[in-house]
C-alpha cells in the first residue's frame, strides 16, 4: 500500500510478489484546497491522471471526495498533520486554533 508517497517503480516491483496487488492513494485535484489557498498565493490543483507504474496494470480506480466540517480548533490540528504547517503563518495558525468551525 502506498499513501501519498513517491517511490521508485523498481522497488515496488521488487517488493510485490507476482500476482500481488498494489493499492495507492493519491490526492484529488482540490485536496485540502481551503488550507492551501490561505497559505500560498498561487494554488495549483493536483493532477488526477492515474500514475503509470512500470510492471503494474491499473485494475480499478475509485474517486473519493468529501467535505469536512471541523470544529473547535480542529482545523489547526489538521494543518499540523500536513507539510503545509511549515509554510503557514503564525496568524493563520492562531486563527485556525480559535475557529469554532472550519470547512475543508
Amino acid at each position: 500500500m502506498r499513501i501519498y508517497a513517491p517511490c521508485k517503480h523498481e522497488e515496488l516491483q521488487r517488493c510485490v510478489k507476482s500476482g500481488g496487488l498494489l493499492f495507492t492513494v493519491t490526492p484529488a485535484a482540490r485536496h485540502l484546497y481551503q488550507l492551501r489557498e490561505r497559505i500560498y498565493d498561487d494554488v495549483r490543483l493536483h493532477s488526477e491522471n492515474p500514475e503509470e507504474i512500470n510492471g503494474f496494470e491499473l485494475e480499478s480506480e475509485i474517486p473519493l471526495n468529501y467535505d469536512m466540517d471541523l470544529r473547535n480548533g480542529d482545523g489547526f490540528n489538521l494543518l499540523q498533520m500536513t507539510p503545509f504547517a511549515w509554510k503557514a503563518s503564525e496568524e493563520l495558525k492562531s486563527e485556525l486554533k480559535s475557529l469554532e468551525r472550519f470547512f475543508v
